[in-house]
């Protein structure tokens, strides 16, 4: 990706669609998420593990992200935390990250937000929750930086 681009402008251009990461290693739980974000006017890319997650948003923007907690090769908190040393490293706008967890407690909540994490989602997750999401999160694509 290259260092000057703009992140909080990436919604994409010919479907005027905001652009998700969805990190989810649960296949049927990816494809039902990826489901909702386009029922929600979104453009997903999903990736199956950390790892990937990390490959797919280094060389692609992205208005969100959607992160599994509890995923193999690289967890959502590290991720994350790769992710943000990444926008400081390059004077990047932050990404809205959002924590995707089936825990719903204060002490998971508190640690996510400790780790970066900018929302926090109990899975499974409704459209109606993502698009809510969405809408609280993401910036219109016409709206100046």
């Amino acid at each position: 990706m290259d260092d000057d681009r703009d992140r909080a402008d990436t919604c994409d251009a010919a479907t005027g669609r905001y652009r998700v990461l969805l990190a989810e290693d649960c296949e049927s739980s990816r494809l039902a998420m990826e489901m909702c974000l386009r029922h929600a006017g979104c453009e997903p890319q999903g990736a199956r593990n950390g790892r990937q997650a990390l490959e797919f948003f280094v060389s692609n923007p992205f208005d969100m992200v959607l992160m599994d907690l509890e995923m193999p090769d690289m967890d959502g908190h590290e991720v994350t935390a790769c992710i943000r040393a990444m926008e400081r490293e390059r004077r990047l706008p932050p990404t809205p990250i959002i924590a995707l967890t089936a825990h719903d407690d204060p002490a998971h909540r508190e640690i996510c937000r400790q780790t970066g994490f900018d929302g926090y989602m109990v899975k499974p997750a409704s459209t109606d929750t993502i698009r809510r999401m969405v809408a609280a999160l993401c910036r219109p694509p016409d709206t100046p930086s």
